[in-house]
């Protein structure tokens, strides 16, 4: 597995997922469920994340994600 996005908005989060998924790239969100007040961890290590099953679909999940919202993917 392999963190490919990470985001504080949720729709965006979805949106990307459904796209990745429909490219036939297999992920999951982390994150869901987690809150910076619950630990007092910084909020963005709260940030809702997709990661992709399959690391040899990186390269092509990086693609879909910058051409779906326009952002590079270090």
């Amino acid at each position: 597995m392999k963190r490919i996005f990470s985001s504080e908005n949720r729709f965006t989060l979805y949106h990307l997922k459904s796209v990745l998924e429909n490219e036939g790239i297999a992920c999951i969100v982390k994150n869901e469920h987690l809150s910076s007040l619950d630990f007092g961890l910084p909020p963005i290590e709260c940030w809702l994340e997709i990661w992709i099953l399959d690391e040899t679909q990186y390269e092509q999940a990086k693609n879909v994600v910058e051409t779906t919202i326009s952002v590079e993917v270090p």
